[in-house]
C-alpha cells in the first residue's frame, strides 16, 4: 500500500486494530484521568464544597485576628495576564477561591474563619487531574524526554506562581479585615 492512500477507519484490516497490553494499559490510564478531569473541572464550574474540602493540603497559612469577621473580604486581585482571583461563599465562614494563572488551576484553596479563636486560615489543595492527563498523554504518544521535561517545568513555574499569588491574596484579605475592624 501506498503512503499516500488513505484507509477509512470503518474498512481497516484487524491487524490496524490491535493494541498492544502496554498501549490498552496507557489507553486505559488516560481514559480514567480523562474521566476524573471532567468530574472535576465539572465540579469546579459549579464550585461544589466537596471539591474544595477534600484532598491533601499542601498549603496552610493561619493569622489571628482581633475579632472574628462578620464576612470574608474577596478583593479583586490580578493573577496572571488575563486571570484574576474567582471567589464563592461555600458557608458562612468559608471562601473558596482560584488564583489561576493559566488556562486551568492547579490550586484550590479555601479561606475558613475560626470564630472560637478569631483566625483566618488558608487551606491550598492540588487540582493535579489536568497535569496528570498531559504527562501521562505527552508519555503515551512518544514526545521526546526533552519536550516532557519543558512541559513539566512549565508545571512547575504555574504551581509555584500559584503558591505566590494565593500567599498575596491571604495577606491582602487579612489586611482588609484588619482595616475594617479599624475603622
Amino acid at each position: 500500500m501506498c503512503a499516500s492512500q488513505v484507509i477509512p477507519l470503518f474498512c481497516a484490516p484487524l491487524e490496524y486494530w490491535t493494541v498492544t497490553l502496554r498501549e490498552g494499559a496507557y489507553l486505559l490510564v488516560i481514559v480514567a484521568l480523562g474521566l476524573r478531569l471532567g468530574r472535576d473541572m465539572l465540579a469546579l464550574h459549579r464550585w461544589q464544597p466537596d471539591l474544595f474540602r477534600g484532598g491533601p493540603i499542601i498549603l496552610r497559612t493561619t493569622r489571628p485576628l482581633a475579632v472574628s469577621p462578620t464576612s470574608i473580604p474577596t478583593p479583586p486581585l490580578r493573577t496572571g495576564w488575563f486571570f484574576g482571583a474567582k471567589y464563592k461563599v461555600l458557608s458562612n465562614s468559608e471562601v473558596g477561591f482560584t488564583a489561576q494563572s493559566f488556562n486551568s488551576p492547579c490550586l484550590i484553596g479555601r479561606l475558613v474563619v475560626d470564630s472560637e479563636a478569631p483566625s483566618l486560615t488558608l487551606l491550598a489543595r492540588p487540582l493535579w487531574t489536568a497535569y496528570a492527563v498531559f504527562i501521562v498523554g505527552f508519555t503515551f504518544i512518544g514526545f521526546p524526554w526533552q519536550a516532557l521535561l519543558l512541559a513539566i517545568g512549565l508545571m512547575a513555574v504555574n504551581y509555584a506562581w500559584e503558591v505566590h499569588e494565593f500567599r498575596r491574596l491571604f495577606r491582602t484579605v487579612v489586611e482588609q479585615i484588619e482595616h475594617g475592624l479599624r475603622a
